[in-house]
């Protein structure tokens, strides 16, 4: 058991939706701004699935691959594990979405291990402190890019 944390927020969008570009490896860049690319993606998100990003984090870029733990679409959860490639520390994050007014509430776990003597002693020490405050920014830049796809679809549907 590592290092837990979690932070949330509401999302004006339908629990199924949010589930499905949480899950879409392909469009992590256009809501998490820590996510430069995405690198490598599996033709299916499923369990034991993996995807590689390039991360820039504290000016710093590095290759974070990802596996998917668990995958519930009923029970509103996401759950995987992803380590900066080739390095022993390890993050586990947790997503559960569910009903709330006309959209969905996200919550997000995170539970740390740095394994680096360097990671324990610093760098967790700063991604701590700055998690809260982005994953709320991820999750109202998530809300604007779900909105700007609806949008987009009822443009669309209009001029069809």
């Amino acid at each position: 058991m590592g290092i837990r944390g979690s932070s949330e927020g509401h999302v004006e969008a339908t629990p199924a939706a949010v589930l499905a570009a949480i899950t879409d490896p392909a469009g992590l860049p256009r809501w998490n701004r820590r996510i430069v690319r995405v690198v490598e993606q599996p033709a299916v998100l499923e369990p034991r699935a993996e995807w590689v990003v390039q991360m820039r984090i504290y000016g710093q870029k590095f290759l974070s691959r990802s596996r998917v733990l668990q995958l519930d679409p009923r029970a509103g959860r996401f759950q995987y594990r992803s380590s900066p490639d080739g390095d022993p520390d390890f993050a586990v994050w947790t997503w559960d979405v569910s009903p709330e007014g006309t959209g969905a509430r996200v919550r997000v776990l995170w539970d740390l291990n740095p394994k680096l003597f360097m990671n324990r002693m610093f760098w967790v020490r700063l991604r701590v402190r700055g998690l809260p405050k982005e994953v709320r920014e991820s999750l109202t830049a998530l809300d604007r890019y779900l909105d700007e796809g609806r949008r987009a679809a009822a443009t669309s549907a209009l001029s069809a």
